[in-house]
């Protein structure tokens, strides 16, 4: 359940090291530099799409069922980049990789659910938050070493899943139905709409802002004189480390703090790294704030997964969870479509600093929302 949790962070980001070497291959191509950028986020809007089905996919026909079948599809759809020899034919195969990224993403949510109960499935989560972001840490670092000698070679990993899959036959079960009088009640529950709306939001708006990072920052540093896919690479696994320490750090924050004080506290980091890495041309600087806007992005995915499984109905846990998946990459899809025209308006350092202060408006509507509920 880890190293698949791990896959749906490399998904879009491990190839991210090579998409400036991808601009210039495909130059020829009207909009270049669009359709480049939809190269990575062109898996999000399939997630999107198959996220409002598939949590039906994983009632009608079980959560392992899927899980195997998302994640053969990660591999021959993922590695298709490796031999596409057309921009167009490597979009259809990030299409396919979104559809098995919304299968392992809300299989794994799921299960989580299913075979982990209250400080267990905190400590859980907060261990898979650590997964997902080593996972981006080694991935998109190899992605970064491995563009530097062919552009194609990232695409090549993808073929991870593969082991991934062998793993997961060989050591997962299909979790029995709740029958017990606590959970009948739970199912019969109603679905609280609007605190589940509200997570959405605020989950969208978070993965929008983290995805300035595989998205823009290659350009930035390229703007800025760093050309060296190796150092795209390192910078955003450094990214991903810090989201790793803030996933390691989120289980022990969390027995003291509320989920939207958590909210508050990684809307903040996310806030300075971004006004750090905005306001310096220095690739050592540029690195510290990539650390910092990191640790806060690391409490975003355990965060909302571990409210949402709080307050969801038993009956209705896949089904929320595959719409969770929806929201989550409908943020990251949306971002460079939202981001673009501020870059084209102002440049990215400007762009940084400008959605650094909109996270410091987030933290700030987070901890009055807090305080208005608490005193009521």
């Amino acid at each position: 359940m880890l190293l698949a949790a791990s896959l749906t962070v490399m998904s879009s980001a491990t190839i991210s090291p090579s998409l400036p070497m991808i601009s210039k291959v495909f130059g020829n191509y009207e909009n270049v530099l669009v359709l480049t950028k939809l190269v990575l986020t062109m898996p999000a809007l399939f997630i999107v799409f198959s996220g409002m089905f598939i949590g039906a996919l994983v009632n009608k026909f079980g959560r392992i069922k899927v899980l195997n079948v998302s994640l053969f599809l990660y591999a021959t759809a993922g590695s298709s980049g490796y031999w596409a020899d057309n921009l167009y034919t490597i979009l259809v195969g990030r299409a396919f990789l979104g559809v098995a990224v919304g299968g392992i993403t809300t299989v794994i949510s799921t299960l989580s659910g299913d075979y982990f109960h209250g400080e267990e499935r905190h400590q859980f989560s907060s261990t898979q938050g650590v997964f997902m972001a080593l996972g981006g840490v080694v991935f998109v670092g190899l992605g970064g070493f491995l563009a530097d000698i062919n552009w194609r070679m990232p695409f090549a990993i993808y073929l991870f899943s593969l082991v991934v899959l062998l793993l997961s036959v060989r050591s997962l079960y299909e979790p029995k139905a709740e029958t017990g009088e606590h959970h009948l009640k739970i199912n019969k529950s109603k679905i609280p709409v609007r605190n589940i709306a509200g997570i959405f939001l605020v989950m969208m708006i978070g993965m929008l802002l983290f995805y300035l990072i595989p998205v823009q920052l290659p350009f930035l540093l390229n703007d800025l004189g760093y050309r060296s896919a190796s150092l795209s690479g390192i910078a955003i696994a450094i990214s991903t480390a810090g989201g790793a320490i803030g996933s390691f750090a989120y289980a022990s924050l969390k027995k003291r703090l509320h989920y939207r004080q958590l909210f508050t506290i990684a809307f903040l980091f996310i806030a300075v790294g971004f006004i750090v890495i905005g306001a310096s041309g220095s690739y050592a600087l540029i690195l510290a704030g990539l650390l910092v806007s990191g640790f806060g992005v690391g409490f975003f995915m355990p965060n909302g997964t571990l409210w949402l499984l709080e307050i969801t109905p038993l009956a209705k846990r896949s089904v929320v969870m595959g719409l969770f998946t929806t929201t989550v990459y409908l943020g990251q899809f949306l971002s460079p479509l939202i981001v673009q025209p501020v870059v084209n308006a102002f440049s990215l350092t400007t762009s940084f600093q400008l959605f650094g202060a909109l996270a410091v408006v987030l933290a700030l509507l987070q901890f009055v929302i807090f305080k208005s509920e608490k005193r009521f």
